[in-house]
Formats: C-alpha cells, structure tokens, sequence
C-alpha cells in the first residue's frame, strides 16, 4: 500500500488491483457494468487550498466500517 505522499502509479496499482477484486466478487456481473473502485470510492474535486481531484470514501463504506467497531474505524 503505497504511504501518503506516494506515486502516482503506486496509487494507481493499488486502485486497479483493489477495483479488479471488487469486479470479480460474486454477484456483481448482475449489474449492468462492472463498478469497480467506484462502488467504494468516489472521484471528485478536491477542497481549496491544494484544489485538484482525489478520491473520497463513499459514505455507504465508511458507515459500514464504523458499524463493525473496527477500533482504527471510529469516528474522531
């Protein structure tokens, strides 16, 4: 898992690795295109001051995280 501050491709071996996985779960070629890293995270905007685009845990993903109690998943 690349550290913060990571490469570019680091960052894109891990989502493609991460987005093959969840195309190959079972049950998801039942919708009408394979989602991806996108049933996980979203792409959007960044906010000010660094701008740009990143990627943001869906709130669907991070409620179930927190559900499990998992002690790194709790909220701050």
């Amino acid at each position: 898992m690349p550290k913060p501050g990571g490469s570019t491709a680091e960052l894109s071996g891990v989502l493609g690795g991460l987005g093959r996985r969840v195309n190959a779960t079972l049950g998801i070629d039942s919708l009408p295109e394979p989602p991806g890293v996108n049933l996980l995270f979203l792409y959007k905007e960044s906010a000010p001051p660094g701008g740009g685009w990143g990627w943001a845990m869906r709130p669907e993903l991070r409620l179930a995280l927190e559900e499990m109690g998992l002690p790194w998943s709790a909220p701050e």
